[in-house]
């Protein structure tokens, strides 16, 4: 067996439905590969659902329900029990072309020593998007990753988002899995980021094939300044928690730098007025940044006082971990 997909899902059995269909039907042999659906707590139709494919797939499908909240412990465990030596991991609201698997392949087959690789991400707009979001977040903001190089290999990250990610499973295993980001709704951490960050520390390549595209299906509810203002300040969070993470894990430097954070959410303030005067779209995304300023403020405030949150944020493996108390609301 070649590859198993793992498709983290929680509460959206309608498109899930969409996203196995597009996974069972791939032009690659059945006996090659298998899907691993890990329900993370959903209260839906999703077993139901998965239980459907089951009954007609001649690509086996192994159903995990995951009773800690998080996507990280969903995606981790489904990686502990998968039986191939490369992992693709997609979501529950992406449909892939035919030929993803075969485009991922050929990439390995070319460059073996590839460890993390992705392709093409493309928005499946389910609602016409406003001028302002294809101004000013039609990018990785909604995990979309246009580029079309030739399949390429690199010592650093090319922008590789866990809805569309092969890996191999002895380097997330060693490199310590996926870290955490949203967590029964916290945000808490920087999901794929910190792991491949850990990836390249260790030395390993990745990959890019625009032969392998997907599609990411984007819903009314994410053509909002809400969402984006959301959007950013989990991103807000999750680039403390890289930064903190990965450093010294010195308070007083962070105590000493966080009042900047408030410094740089004015400066976006004065950038936002200056762009609605003169009716500039990108206003949108200086709103945004003014949330994301803000939650690095917080975020920074309760690493600074709190000696347990510190020892969550500076945990440096999450595969098979028990538990853990979910820190409160940043």
């Amino acid at each position: 067996m070649r590859f198993s997909i793992i498709i983290p899902a929680h509460n959206r059995a309608r498109k899930l439905d969409q996203t196995i269909g597009t996974l069972v039907g791939q032009d690659f042999s059945s006996a090659d590969y298998e899907l691993i659906v890990a329900d993370n707590r959903s209260t839906d139709d999703t077993r139901q659902v998965v239980e459907g494919w089951q009954g007609r797939s001649s690509v086996p499908i192994v159903y995990h329900f995951e009773e800690r909240p998080g996507v990280h412990y969903a995606r981790n465990a489904a990686a502990m029990m998968s039986k191939s030596e490369v992992l693709y991991f997609t979501d529950d609201d992406m449909k892939a072309d035919r030929g993803v698997l075969a485009a991922f392949q050929a990439l390995l087959d070319l460059h073996p020593a590839v460890a993390v690789a992705t392709g093409r991400v493309l928005p499946q707009w389910e609602a016409e998007p406003p001028p302002w979001v294809l101004h000013s977040f039609n990018n990785g903001n909604l995990s979309l990753q246009y580029r079309d190089d030739e399949p390429f290999v690199s010592a650093a990250d090319p922008g590789v988002w866990s809805c569309h990610e092969i890996i191999r499973k002895d380097v997330l295993l060693a490199c310590g899995g996926f870290r955490p980001e949203n967590t029964a709704g916290a945000w808490v951490g920087d999901g794929e980021t910190g792991l491949h960050l850990e990836v390249q520390a260790q030395g390993h390549q990745f990959g890019f094939t625009n032969r392998a595209v997907t599609y990411h299906l984007i819903p009314a509810e994410r053509l909002t300044q809400a969402y984006f203002n959301r959007r950013l300040a989990n991103q807000g969070a999750a680039d403390s928690f890289t930064h903190f993470n990965r450093g010294d894990g010195q308070i007083e430097p962070l105590r000493r730098h966080r009042p900047l954070k408030l410094l740089r959410s004015a400066i976006e303030w004065v950038r936002l007025l200056r762009c609605r005067l003169t009716s500039a779209p990108a206003w949108h995304l200086h709103q945004a940044n003014i949330h994301y300023w803000l939650a690095r403020y917080r975020f920074d405030g309760r690493l600074c006082t709190d000696a347990d949150f510190r020892s969550f944020v500076r945990t440096q493996s999450w595969v098979d971990r028990p538990q853990t108390p979910t820190p409160d609301h940043v």
